[in-house]
């Protein structure tokens, strides 16, 4: 392999200070919302060299990193998050302050980042081999860009880095003794009222313009705990379930594989045994219809596929009552997927 032949040369580059880092390569992750992420992908070679960087730099650094922060980090997870959140819901806060940063890893402010990482590191040559790799020209279509700002996503070092960068604003809530739960650029801040987080949001904001990091102001609000959705999921309640953003991604998945529409196939399936219109009105006030409603479904015209479709029909099939026949409901198991 090219890396074996020359890393040789490469490492002298490194130990004398001399190395310089390839070109990255821009690669472009389309997003759900139909916007576009980009990504600078290292060279095989830079990306164990970062490695390597990280596994040092990550037990020396990590430790003095706030317990409310969840990403990019050993033994914390996005399930973390999530669960201070919900704990936070069920200690009575009823709404959180969401704030959006504006393409945090595209706006990062290389002088403040290095000041900050130096408080760690205190190797020269390796805040020189660091620095190099957050100014790396970019490659896009053949054509390469100067680098000013920003932490590529795609390389090892990226996560570290962010979470260096955003260790400033943890420490600013703490101080505030705001509740609050970060994971990487997302983060919420608990909240008892809406006057309360509206303030809150307007001292963040002033205090993300001192680290140069702007808010995406359309997305950033105070929302209350039912319209809270974070890292994909919602809070009903005290129990956690999928974000409506999470279900329509995940039911147009499904359409793609299997090209299905509309999703009563199991509700036709059972209600179809019910032939006779007298065990259709039995059935169907067994499970908690009216009789008058019962009545007019039973009787009614309408075929299987449309009369599976009314609201009355759906409401006494629940997810309950499918469960009992030995279902299991969609919405549990990605949740259990995603969260347990």
């Amino acid at each position: 392999m090219w890396i074996h032949q020359h890393w040789a040369d490469i490492q002298r580059g490194l130990q004398q200070g001399y190395y310089c880092p390839l070109p990255v390569k821009r690669v472009e992750i389309p997003k759900p919302n139909g916007g576009i992420r980009l990504l600078g992908i290292p060279s095989v070679h830079d990306r164990v060299i970062q490695q390597a960087i990280t596994q040092v730099l990550q037990p020396l650094i990590d430790p003095d990193f706030s317990d409310h922060s969840h990403g990019f980090r050993p033994n914390r997870s996005a399930h973390d998050a999530v669960k201070s959140v919900q704990k936070g819901i069920k200690d009575g806060y009823g709404y959180a302050v969401d704030i959006d940063l504006s393409k945090f890893f595209d706006k990062v402010d290389h002088d403040l980042l290095m000041n900050r990482l130096g408080k760690w590191v205190t190797d020269k040559q390796l805040l020189a081999l660091i620095g190099k790799y957050l100014r790396a020209e970019v490659s896009v279509k053949g054509k390469l860009e100067a680098t000013h700002c920003g932490v590529p996503q795609g390389g090892p070092l990226s996560p570290l880095l962010a979470n260096i960068m955003l260790d400033d604003l943890d420490r600013y809530l703490e101080s505030k003794d705001y509740r609050f739960a970060r994971y990487a650029d997302d983060f919420v801040i608990s909240v008892k009222s809406l006057q309360e987080g509206e303030r809150i949001k307007a001292e963040v904001t002033a205090y993300l313009e001192t680290l140069k990091l702007p808010i995406n102001t359309e997305k950033s609000q105070v929302v209350s705990r039912k319209q809270l959705c974070f890292l994909g999921f919602a809070f009903k309640g005290k129990k956690i379930v999928w974000s409506p953003k999470s279900l329509a991604n995940f039911k147009h998945r499904i359409r793609e594989l299997t090209g299905r529409s509309w999703g009563v196939s199991w509700i036709y399936r059972y209600e179809k045994q019910w032939r006779r219109i007298r065990t259709r009105i039995r059935k169907l006030m067994r499970l908690g219809v009216s009789k008058s409603v019962a009545i007019s479904l039973g009787m009614s015209s309408k075929g299987y596929y449309r009369l599976a479709k009314t609201k009355a029909v759906q409401l006494a099939l629940n997810n309950k009552w499918l469960k009992l026949q030995g279902l299991v409901s969609i919405e549990e198991q990605w949740v259990k997927f995603h969260y347990s």
